[in-house]
């Protein structure tokens, strides 16, 4: 399990570690690709080219960006993902990345979304954010959950 907080502007976050470095991370799901990591963190990721793509960005306005094919850790294992990378000091995370997971946001204010089918016991607290992973045994019952705990907004977490 990722374990984050709703910032004072409204945005999800977590933070998720990369190259021994503690990033600020984005849950974006208004963004339905994987990541969107800042320029620096290529050699971190491996990333490969993969080809270019069209983003629609939230002006409304299509951009042309390279893609790349990156080794990404996520949820305590490294996972194969799809990134661009920009001038950026804090990590994007899209829908796409987030597949096979349960994404539970608590808004300040009892505003309340939930994607998935797991119900957690335990009391729920305002502004948190929680990612997890179901990962299936072979009767499909469902175990495992990890954690890390969240830290600042600007750049890499300190």
């Amino acid at each position: 399990m990722i374990a984050g907080h709703v910032n004072d502007a409204g945005e999800p976050l977590v933070v998720i570690n990369v190259a021994g470095v503690d990033w600020v991370a984005v849950l974006d799901t208004g963004f339905n690709g994987d990541l969107e990591l800042p320029y620096w963190l290529g050699p971190a990721v491996q990333a490969q080219y993969e080809g270019s793509v069209y983003s629609i960005v939230a002006d409304g306005r299509r951009i042309r960006e390279d893609s790349y094919r990156v080794q990404f850790p996520f949820d305590g294992e490294v996972v194969a993902a799809v990134a661009t990378f920009a001038p950026v000091n804090e990590i994007l995370v899209g829908t796409r990345l987030l597949q096979n997971r349960r994404l539970e946001i608590r808004f300040v204010g009892a505003l309340f979304s939930s994607v998935g089918s797991r119900p957690r016991e335990e009391a729920a607290s305002p502004d948190r954010v929680t990612v997890t992973q179901f990962r299936r045994a072979p009767r499909g019952t469902l175990s495992t959950w990890r954690g890390v705990s969240p830290h600042s907004r600007t750049g890499p977490a300190s």
